[in-house]
Formats: C-alpha cells, sequence, structure tokens
C-alpha cells in the first residue's frame, strides 16, 4: 500500500509541520501492516470441519470431548498433524444438528 504526501503545498492539518505529517502517515502505515499480520497470524490457526458427527448426549461436557477427540484423531490419521495436550485453544460448533451432525465445526490450535 503506497500514501503519498504532497510536501509542496501548504498544510492545513492544525498546525503540523511536513516532517511531522511523513512521520505520522508512516507511523499509521507500521501500525496497520503489525495489525494485519496478527490477524493474518491468528486466521493461519484456525481450521473449519465440515459434517462432524455429534454424540447424543445432555452433558455438554461429554459432547466437548468427544468433539475434541474427534478433531484431534483425524488431524493426527489424515493430516498426520499430532497436536499435544491442550492445543486446542477454542473448540465452536456452528450451524443447527441435522441428523447427528452440524454443518461445520471450527477450532483454533494454539
Amino acid at each position: 500500500m503506497t500514501t503519498s504526501v504532497d510536501t509542496a503545498k501548504p498544510s492545513h492539518d492544525h498546525g503540523l509541520s511536513d516532517e511531522d505529517l511523513i512521520k505520522f502517515v508512516v507511523q499509521e502505515e507500521l501500525n496497520k501492516k503489525t495489525e494485519d499480520g496478527k490477524d493474518l497470524m491468528s486466521r493461519q490457526k484456525n481450521v473449519i470441519f465440515h459434517r462432524v458427527p455429534e454424540k447424543r448426549s445432555d452433558k455438554v461436557e461429554e459432547r466437548r470431548e468427544n468433539d475434541l477427540v474427534f478433531k484431534t484423531d483425524l488431524l493426527d490419521g489424515v493430516f498426520n498433524i499430532k497436536l499435544e495436550e491442550n492445543s486446542i485453544e477454542k473448540n465452536v460448533q456452528i450451524g443447527a444438528l441435522v441428523s447427528g451432525q452440524r454443518s461445520s465445526s471450527s477450532c483454533h490450535i494454539q
């Protein structure tokens, strides 16, 4: 992304000198790049699973444990990705339960 500053024109920016304005614009761009980098790193660790079978149980903890076991086994068995204990930071079921399956499921890996 390129930002240009015309230093030939008089400044109408509340008394900032051209040098201060340039410093401000550069700092703003650096802040945006840093924020974009953090967001990208966070999204790189998201995994979305589709049509995950869900255990029929009234106990939420039991369903969560079953989800984690399924996802861990799938990542290990199919993709050869071995997760350490507590590697899944966030586990979310998305969509309505239909015939024992949700449309999607998501997890964030540390």
